[in-house]
């Protein structure tokens, strides 16, 4: 998928306890190797800890307002605010990352379309029809 992200995570932690934090997740990976396993605790620890915080996205999406050239996620072709493009953004509050794709006239008005989106590694694999 052609995307942009406009942001990088940041990190909250300072170096000491950054450090320290590493030293239980190396702990924790050597006790729990099974991935399964590592999964369903990061899912308890993060709605046990977050609580009502979650895992908050912003999503905006509208015409293409902004005069920067633009090609749409799915053909490729122009989009910007002069092709009449549609821009779809995703922002990440746990990250604060904000991802952006792009859809000609063509995709957005006469197709139902899909994007498998990692905003935590910024990986968009597939973007396409359905």
């Amino acid at each position: 998928m052609r995307c942009q992200t406009k942001s990088e995570p940041i990190n909250p932690l300072k170096p000491e306890p950054q450090q320290r934090v590493l030293k239980i997740i190396d702990d924790i990976e050597e006790k729990f190797e099974d991935e399964e396993i590592r999964e369903a605790l990061l899912w308890k620890l993060e709605r046990k800890w977050l609580k009502s915080k979650g895992h908050r996205v912003t999503i905006k999406f509208g015409k293409n307002i902004y005069d920067n050239p633009a090609r749409c996620a799915i053909c490729g072709d122009e989009c910007g605010k002069e092709e009449g493009g549609y821009r779809i953004e995703i922002l990440s509050r746990w990250n604060n990352t904000t991802s952006v794709i792009h859809l000609c006239s063509e995709h957005m008005d006469k197709n139902y379309w899909e994007a498998d989106i990692d905003l935590l590694r910024h990986n968009y694999p597939k973007v396409g029809n359905i």
